[in-house]
This record gives structure tokens, C-alpha cells and sequence, in this order.
């Protein structure tokens, strides 16, 4: 069971120390220590300001449905090591994918249903 930190201080992770790990399904994982004897799984989430996504990351790893427990802040993710911050990338991508919509070539109505 991963050691969690005190809720009420932040924790800035040192990207030399740390290595970030995709599993199979495609989760995050995070290894803080060489030794540490089995990743976490976690979720990255940028922080405010929003109009700056490339620093402050953190990283939660979910206790269960409800809690969610911050692992840590990583304040500049260009200072991880090349395959750390690919796979951060990638996560990253994939959770604030925002689709935009450039045109609209028909709207058709059946069945109550638009399309």
C-alpha cells in the first residue's frame, strides 16, 4: 500500500527522482524511488492557471469512488526524463482532449433525433 502524504502540505516531486510508467490499460504510474517496490497508479491533473498547461501538474492517486490524494506537484515537466514526460504527454492529451468543430455541413431531423 502506497505511503500517502499529509493532505495539508505540498509535495513537489523532483522529476530527477521520479519515473512515470504506462501500464498495460493505459494508466499512469508513477515510481518515486528506485527502489520503491511497486508504482502508484495516478492521474494527472493541471493546475491553475489553466492558460499555462505545461507546468504544475499533479498527480492523484484514487483511494477509492469517493477520495481522491495528492501524491504530489510536479512544478516543471520538461525537467523529467525524456520517456517520463512522453507518457505524461500522452495522458495529458488524452484527458483534455477538446474537440472543434469548423463546420457544420448538414443537420437532418429523424425521428425527433438531429444529426
Amino acid at each position: 500500500m502506497p505511503e500517502f502524504p499529509n493532505p495539508m502540505e505540498l509535495v513537489v516531486l523532483d522529476p530527477k527522482r521520479i519515473r512515470l510508467l504506462r501500464d498495460k490499460p493505459g494508466s499512469l504510474l508513477l515510481k518515486r524511488e528506485e527502489n520503491d517496490p511497486e508504482p502508484i497508479r495516478v492521474k494527472p491533473s493541471r493546475n491553475f492557471p489553466l492558460t499555462d498547461p505545461d507546468h504544475y501538474i499533479s498527480l492523484l492517486h484514487e483511494v477509492d469512488e469517493k477520495e481522491e490524494v495528492e501524491m504530489g506537484v510536479i512544478v516543471e515537466p520538461k525537467e523529467l526524463e525524456s520517456k517520463s514526460q512522453r507518457q505524461l504527454r500522452r495522458v495529458l492529451a488524452k484527458m483534455y482532449f477538446l474537440p472543434v468543430v469548423l463546420k457544420i455541413s448538414k443537420i437532418t431531423e429523424e425521428f425527433g433525433v438531429l444529426r
